[in-house]
C-alpha cells in the first residue's frame, strides 16, 4: 500500500468514527465468508458507536431486499438486472468446476468428447448469482446440464462432492482447502482459460445513500 492509498484509507476512517448510528448490509453468503470481514473489523473499529447489522441472502433476494428498503447497501455476486439499482464493480475472483477424484476421467471424456452418461451438476439455488454465472458459462461450452442437484448452502454443497455424487462450480477461495486435502479435484476445462465472477457493490439508483453507507462503500473501493 502507497503512501497516498494509507492516508485516503486513515481519513475514511477518521470520518467514520464521528459517525453512529445504524448501518444495514444485504452479502451474500460467498461475499460475507470470504470478502467482507477484514472491512467489517475495520468499519467496527473506527465506528465502535455503530449499530450494524449484516443481512445474509443469495443475489436476488438482496435485491430485494434494497428495493424494500430492508437494507442500506448490498454486496452480491453475478449479474444485476434491475434497473433501479445501481451496481458499481468491486472485485473479480475466479471459479473452478471441481468433482471427486474417481469421477474426473468420466467428466472429461463427456465434456470433451461427448462420451458416457451426462453428469450430475450440484448448482445454487434459484437467484443465486454464482449459479447465473455457472450456467451461462456451462451453456456457452455447450455442456447440457439435464441432471442437477439444486441445494441453498455452500457449505451443504460439499458432501455430495466426498460421497461421489457429481460435479459442481467453487469459487477458488473457498475451494482451496478441499483440494490440498485431496476431497476434491479442479476439473479444467481446455476450451476456456479462465472462469470469473464479479462482485458488486449495489444500491438504490433514486434512494438518497446515508452517510454511513457512502463511508462504508468508500472503504470498500481502497485498496487494501
Amino acid at each position: 500500500m502507497t503512501t497516498t492509498e494509507k492516508a485516503a484509507i486513515d481519513d475514511i476512517q477518521a470520518r467514520l468514527s464521528q459517525k453512529s448510528g445504524r448501518l444495514v448490509i444485504g452479502a451474500s453468503t460467498t461475499v460475507v465468508g470470504y470478502w467482507l470481514p477484514s472491512y467489517l473489523a475495520m468499519l467496527q473499529k473506527a465506528s465502535p458507536n455503530l449499530d450494524l447489522c449484516v443481512i445474509l441472502g443469495n443475489t436476488k433476494s438482496m435485491c430485494q431486499a434494497l428495493l424494500d428498503y430492508d437494507v442500506d447497501m448490498a454486496v452480491v455476486e453475478g449479474v444485476v438486472e434491475n434497473e433501479r439499482l445501481s451496481a458499481t464493480r468491486w472485485q473479480e475472483e475466479e471459479l473452478e468446476i471441481v468433482t471427486h477424484p474417481s469421477l474426473i476421467d468420466a467428466l472429461d471424456l463427456y465434456v470433451n468428447h461427448g462420451i458416457g452418461a451426462a453428469p450430475t451438476w450440484i448448482l445454487r439455488e434459484q437467484g443465486s448469482g454464482t449459479r447465473a454465472v455457472a450456467m451461462e458459462m456451462l451453456y456457452s461450452l455447450g455442456i447440457k446440464t439435464a441432471n442437477t442437484i439444486e441445494i441453498g448452502s455452500k457449505k451443504v454443497l460439499q458432501e455430495p462432492l466426498l460421497q461421489e455424487w457429481a460435479q459442481r462450480y467453487y469459487h477458488r477461495r473457498s475451494v482451496r482447502e478441499l483440494v490440498l486435502v485431496g476431497d476434491v479435484v479442479i476439473y479444467s476445462v481446455s476450451r476456456i482459460n479462465v472462469l470469473k465472477r464479479v462482485l458488486y457493490v449495489v444500491h438504490v439508483r433514486k434512494r438518497p445513500i446515508t452517510a454511513l453507507a457512502g463511508l462504508f462503500m468508500e472503504l470498500l473501493m481502497a485498496p487494501l
